[in-house]
C-alpha cells in the first residue's frame, strides 16, 4: 500500500528538495519531485489519487506554486496542499482561498515537518487537516 502514496515536493532549490526528501524517508513513501508548479501538476496529474501530500513553494522559475495551487487542488482534491514561503503572510490569504490547507513558514519548523509525516504515515486522504 504505502509505495502507493504519494508526495510531491516543488521547490526549486536543490538543497530544499533534498532536506525534505531526507525528512519523508522516515516516512512509507513514494517521494516526488517538481523544479517548479508546472512539473508539480504534471505530477499530480500522472499520479491522481495515490498522492497524499503536495508541497509547493510559492514562488520558482516559470510558474510559482502560488499559480499552481488551483490546478493542483483540482486534480488531486483529497490531497493536503501546503504552500511554502519565506514570506507566509504574504500569501496565506491568497493561499487558502485557492484550497490551500496551510502555508508553512521558511526555513521550515521542525514541528510542522513531523505533523506532515504524522499526514503521510496515517494516510490522512480525503479527512480534515489541522495544523
Amino acid at each position: 500500500m504505502w509505495d502507493r502514496v504519494g508526495v510531491v515536493i516543488a521547490d526549486d532549490d536543490d538543497g530544499v528538495r533534498d532536506f525534505l526528501r531526507v525528512v519523508f524517508s522516515e516516512v512509507p513513501c513514494r517521494f516526488l519531485e517538481a523544479k517548479n508548479g508546472r512539473e508539480a501538476i504534471e505530477l499530480v496529474e500522472k499520479e491522481g489519487d495515490r498522492v497524499i501530500l503536495v508541497m509547493l513553494d510559492a514562488v520558482m522559475p516559470g510558474m510559482g506554486g502560488i499559480d499552481a495551487l488551483p490546478e493542483v487542488v483540482k486534480k488531486v482534491p483529497k490531497a493536503c496542499v501546503i504552500l511554502s514561503s519565506g514570506d507566509p503572510e504574504f500569501y496565506r490569504e491568497k493561499a487558502l482561498s485557492l484550497g490551500a490547507h496551510w502555508v508553512l513558514s521558511k526555513p521550515f519548523d521542525v514541528m510542522a515537518l513531523r505533523k506532515l509525516q504524522d499526514i503521510v504515515r496515517g494516510g490522512s486522504k480525503g479527512k480534515s487537516f489541522s495544523f
